[in-house]
């Protein structure tokens, strides 16, 4: 039995999130991104949906829109960026960490290749220091980038938008984002605009 989710990019008041609990929504996807960044979770914002029953899930997203963003280097500073907004939220270990690739990149899977594998050296350095003590890597995308990523330098949460993916649909998916809020079509729960997902269930959420 799958259950609802939904993803929106800045923080709603502690009545929004009680109207999406009393809505049947069990998880809610919050965003990492650079230091100030202002869609960035806050340790306060968790307690607030914590408390109200409803499990966190959480993406790192800057501008992962282009090609040429796909970078070793540039995944291995965005996991440790990750990983530090993970810290300052209290993200318990053993929870899941998305990585975004938000754009059609199936033409572009050896830049997502790189990007991964420095994600993955980043959070494999982070273990080794911190006495074997991580976060789970996944990805957010398309169906190519999904099924091309998942099982490579440690990527095993996946979860895809219907969004570049031709209708296909990866067996395997933790999060399915299956509507999404446009300009031209706003999508609305609790007079929020929100893309909506669901899961089988194990999509590396966590509570505070």
């Amino acid at each position: 039995m799958s259950v609802e989710g939904v993803d929106y990019m800045y923080a709603v008041p502690a009545n929004t999130v009680s109207c999406f609990a009393q809505n049947g929504i069990k998880f809610i996807c919050r965003y990492y991104a650079t230091s100030n960044n202002t869609k960035n979770l806050t340790q306060s914002e968790a307690k607030t949906i914590s408390s109200n029953g409803i499990d966190i899930v959480t993406v790192y997203e800057t501008n992962p829109t282009y090609a040429s963003y796909f970078t070793y280097n540039q995944g291995y500073n965005d996991c440790l960026d990750a990983v530090s907004r993970a810290g300052e939220v209290g993200q318990p270990y053993n929870s899941a960490i998305y990585f975004a690739v938000d754009y059609d990149a199936s033409n572009d899977l050896p830049n997502i290749n790189n990007y991964f594998h420095g994600v993955g050296d980043a959070m494999q350095q982070y273990e080794k220091m911190n006495g074997g003590s991580k976060w789970y890597i996944g990805v957010y995308g398309g169906y190519a980038v999904v099924n091309y990523i998942k099982g490579k330098w440690g990527v095993s949460y996946v979860w895809q938008t219907s969004s570049w993916s031709n209708g296909n649909i990866y067996p395997g998916y933790n999060i399915y984002q299956y509507e999404i809020s446009t300009k031209s079509n706003p999508v609305k729960l609790c007079n929020v605009e929100v893309d909506k997902d669901r899961s089988p269930g194990n999509y590396g959420g966590f509570r505070i």
